[in-house]
């Protein structure tokens, strides 16, 4: 059984560099697979599996978020959004003083919601 993983592992690395290949060619992929002489369809179906094994292995990301004391504290220090972001049923109102690492997070913890 450990044989058959090591051989698995051993083949989806090689696809993985493979993907990374076409993608530095800056080929499209019909192009790149002809000139390395692999069918297209192959080449999305190993892209697939890579895909798919790098998203199992990836841990899901957590910020904390602490909301403000009261909705009307937070308008009253004079906020004024400079840009409203809606993502599902969620609001993000952000200005020039939100910390670029906060707003990162924020965004991080949303595209896996």
């Amino acid at each position: 059984m450990e044989t058959g993983l090591t051989v698995k592992n051993l083949q989806h690395h090689s696809w993985a560099l493979m993907v990374q290949e076409q993608t530095r060619s800056g080929l499209s992929i019909r192009e790149w697979c002809k000139q390395n002489d692999i069918a297209p369809k192959t080449f999305y179906y190993r892209r697939k599996q890579v895909r798919s094994e790098l998203l199992q292995a990836a841990s899901p990301v957590f910020a904390e978020l602490i909301p403000p004391e009261s909705e009307s504290s937070s308008l009253s220090d004079g906020f004024r959004p400079q840009l409203t972001i809606s993502i599902k049923d969620a609001v993000i109102s952000i200005d020039q003083e939100t910390p670029q690492c906060l707003l990162a997070s924020v965004l991080e913890v949303m595209r896996h919601a």
